[in-house]
């Protein structure tokens, strides 16, 4: 079960995107909200899995990020609206310290606007807003306010060691290797937001340079794991969980040992999701098998922990 499941990965801290039940079990059916375990259930559930601190961020809708951890939490920041009326954070974000044996870890997350039509666009006005990228200028209006208010923000300034992760349903110029889009699409301009705005690193990129990472069932990374500099020097591996909770397979199909490299034979189902940009199977290098566990940098985090950012049924990022 799930709980097992997370056992076996002994994390120190989770970041879970998604993050509030929604639909009775087993079903698409949704739940009246008395019958609904999660947000609220999240102490009990973190608690299976020994995690005895838990935090909401910024929850306007039905996709909350939810932060577990074996040490202190204390949020800091919610966040759900912006400086522009009508342009909210679609998923909410928040910023969350995390102490770990005396070092203080700022935790961002961030779920943003996931369809190619912008926000409160009525269905009638959905395909021309798609054809003008609205979604994409959306997810970028909501990365900068998000960056201008945790990382960017004077009143941050003093602090070294950030951690900034979710699912920004976006991609990353540094995948257009793969990917071939005009160098002027829309589709890159909330990752660059990071990019050129920020001195974040991309752990998963940064480790597995001349190989493509998938974070979806089909062709897109778009959940991302950043790290500041001065947190990044002490990663000692990063990789990307896959297994019978993070990956749907058809049936028959053999997914690889998570983790821990070696042979990997998967088919895993293609994304029914609604990305603009889906149009190419999974690469994974020249060899065409996903990588293991590559090295990334430096010896370790502060308690030689492992940060987790995903949920059921997207792969998951692992780094230690």
């Amino acid at each position: 079960d799930f709980v097992k499941f997370v056992k076996k990965y002994d994390p120190d801290i989770c970041i879970w995107c998604e993050a509030s039940s929604i639909y009775k079990d087993g079903t698409t059916v949704a739940a009246p909200a008395a019958e609904r375990f999660l947000p609220d259930g999240w102490p009990a559930l973190a608690a299976r899995y020994g995690h005895s601190y838990t935090a909401i961020g910024g929850f306007r809708d039905n996709f909350p990020q939810v932060v577990t951890s074996r040490y202190p939490i204390t949020t800091l920041k919610k966040i759900t609206d912006t400086d522009v009326s009508g342009k909210p954070v679609a998923h909410g974000a928040g910023l969350h310290s995390i102490s770990v044996r005396g070092r203080e870890i700022y935790v961002a997350t961030l779920h943003t606007w996931p369809q190619s039509y912008g926000y409160g666009v009525k269905t009638a006005d959905r395909e021309a807003s798609s054809a003008n990228h609205e979604g994409d200028y959306q997810r970028q209006h909501e990365m900068r306010y998000v960056i201008a208010n945790t990382r960017n923000s004077s009143e941050y300034s003093a602090q070294a060691d950030w951690i900034f992760a979710g699912d920004f349903n976006s991609r990353s110029r540094i995948d257009n290797w793969f990917y071939n889009l005009d160098e002027a699409s829309t589709a890159l301009i909330t990752q660059d937001e990071i990019l050129e705005n920020t001195d974040y690193v991309d752990v998963i990129a940064e480790g597995y340079k001349g190989h493509f990472i998938s974070s979806t069932q089909g062709n897109s990374r778009i959940d991302y794991v950043y790290m500041s500099p001065s947190l990044y020097r002490d990663v000692k591996s990063a990789c990307t969980v896959m297994d019978i909770w993070t990956l749907a397979y058809k049936a028959g199909a053999t997914g690889p040992p998570p983790c821990h490299g070696g042979p990997s034979v998967l088919t895993p189902y293609q994304s029914k999701h609604n990305y603009a940009y889906e149009t190419k199977p999974i690469d994974s290098g020249s060899s065409g098998q996903i990588p293991g566990s590559i090295p990334a940098a430096g010896v370790g985090l502060p308690v030689g922990s492992v940060l987790s950012q995903g949920r059921p049924q997207r792969t998951e990022g692992r780094v230690s």
